[in-house]
């Protein structure tokens, strides 16, 4: 008798413990599991976001950088241009003062002859 009663109780402790122990993994499964994910899932949204603001930003500094290196080179090709028409304009700006000079001399002459005549 005292052998079957030790058989029953242990076979009670040992179906209450698989029970047990079977709440604990089906409740690991509901809510454990899924909150675990969803906190992976937000540490890799977070992770992403940071690349890609990091790869944004390295993009555009390496453009900027390209942009105003282009330029650079833009105004050295046609630095002589630049000079050249710069010393253009002001030789066409000398001969229009000479030619307005001419002009009012002209003018004073055109008078000087129209009271003569």
């Amino acid at each position: 008798m005292g052998a079957l009663v030790t058989a029953l109780a242990t076979t009670v402790a040992v179906d209450v413990t698989g029970i047990i122990l079977a709440g604990l993994i089906a409740a690991l499964g509901l809510f454990v599991l899924p909150a675990r994910r969803r906190l992976a899932k937000d540490e890799i949204h977070k992770k992403v976001e940071e690349m890609r603001l990091q790869l944004t930003g390295s993009l555009r500094s390496y453009f900027t950088q390209e942009i105003d290196r282009s330029i650079q080179n833009i105004r050295q090709t046609i630095a002589p241009y630049t000079r050249f028409i710069q010393s253009e304009n002001e030789a066409i700006g000398k001969n229009q003062n000479l030619l307005t000079e001419i002009k009012i001399k002209l003018q004073g002459l055109e008078d000087k002859l129209e009271n003569i005549l």
